[in-house]
């Protein structure tokens, strides 16, 4: 896709891209943004135009990665962004997959492979809950302490633990790679579909923003 700019109006964006959607309503944009361009509706909600866009370019474009751009934003700007979005993995992106392959699950026949990949899903959750639980309680508050002029937190509290997000990448292009290569037998087609789709989107949402808290919180602090 294109880059976007301040006169990219916003519903052609959703419209075209509309896995877009979660990433603004981080940023508090919902449904309903009439014929505003993203300068406009980003001035109407109090918004760093800038900011967004960078964001958005950099989750729409695998070879748009505005390293000089992210210097440039304040880094509590950033890491609330990455709250947010961790946060919305936990409490939306995870809960909707699991919802997935439960239904899966229970709607398929009882002759397949499914058992499997439920554990493998397990598996994949376990490890990205883990990441999570690392930077919302442990590493952003280390950040925040920095930030704050605040002391650190206490030694020993997982802060010296590098996390590899790479790792979680994998295993979801791996659960997602064996679903589509290697189920067997007699399953919902659909649900098998809606799992996927469940699946891709929280890769491609991950892998993006894993790209930014790598290069500018990592350069900053």
């Amino acid at each position: 896709m294109s880059l976007l700019h301040p006169t990219t109006r916003l519903a052609d964006v959703i419209i075209e891209q509309p896995q877009v959607l979660p990433v603004l309503n981080r940023f508090g944009i919902r449904l309903g943004v009439g014929r505003d361009t993203i300068s406009q509706i980003c001035e109407n909600h109090g918004i760093d135009t800038r900011f967004v866009l960078t964001i958005l370019n950099t989750y729409l474009n695998d070879e748009y990665f505005p390293e000089r751009h992210l210097l440039e934003f304040d880094i509590a700007q950033i890491v609330k962004y990455l709250r947010l979005t961790l946060e919305y993995y936990s409490t939306i992106q995870v809960p909707n997959i699991e919802r997935h392959f439960s239904s899966l699950v229970a709607r398929s026949g009882s002759h397949n492979n499914l058992e499997v990949f439920s554990k493998m899903w397990d598996s994949v959750k376990t490890d990205l809950q883990a990441f999570i639980d690392h930077d919302l309680r442990l590493w952003y508050d280390h950040i925040d302490a920095l930030l704050d002029n605040r002391p650190m937190p206490a030694a020993g509290n997982g802060f010296e633990v590098k996390l590899n997000g790479d790792s979680v990448e994998e295993l979801l292009s791996d659960l997602i790679n064996m679903l589509v290569t290697e189920l067997r037998g007699d399953y919902n087609a659909n649900l098998g579909y809606a799992t996927i789709v469940a699946l891709k989107d929280l890769l491609v949402d991950f892998r993006q923003n894993h790209r930014i808290r790598e290069f500018s919180v990592h350069d900053k602090i």
